[in-house]
């Protein structure tokens, strides 16, 4: 199984046709700060609250253990402290990488495997939850557009 290599991407939920992608809100380094979907076409040029850095951590053929830092601020996407969304901080947090059936997507998927990251609304500002791990369930499922 091929992964995304190291590097720096847009990260874009497959389910809606507006590009909604993987925003930290605002641009805020705060702890805290929500991770949420933002259509594409929100963007202007030189904005990086939409631009993650992948860190690859380890790789095997099950899944990846990746970090995903933020390019703008240098935080962390990780779980808010409740475990229901997905927010920017400054701890270092491990996520799984993990195929799905159709080549170049993937779910984002808690270290434990219960859990994977979902967009649950093509709404902008629409935060990024964890659900429970789903292979049929697109909300979970993104691609890591190279920038």
């Amino acid at each position: 199984m091929s992964f995304p290599p190291s590097g720096t991407y847009k990260i874009s939920n497959v389910k809606y046709p507006t590009n909604q992608l993987f925003d930290l809100k605002n641009g805020k380094p705060t702890d805290g700060t929500p991770i949420i979907g933002l259509g594409n076409s929100k963007f202007k040029s030189g904005d990086m609250d939409n631009l993650w850095t992948l860190q690859t951590v380890t790789s095997q053929t099950s899944g990846s253990t990746v970090r995903l830092v933020n390019v703008q601020t240098g935080t962390f996407a990780r779980p808010d402290a409740k475990g229901l969304t997905v927010v920017g901080g400054s701890t270092p947090t491990e996520w799984t990488l993990v195929q799905t059936g159709t080549l170049g997507q993937y779910r984002i998927e808690t270290m434990d495997g219960l859990y994977a990251c979902a967009l649950t609304d093509g709404n902008d500002t629409t935060n990024v939850t964890l659900q429970g791990v789903s292979s049929v369930d697109l909300t979970q499922v993104w691609m890591f557009c190279p920038t």
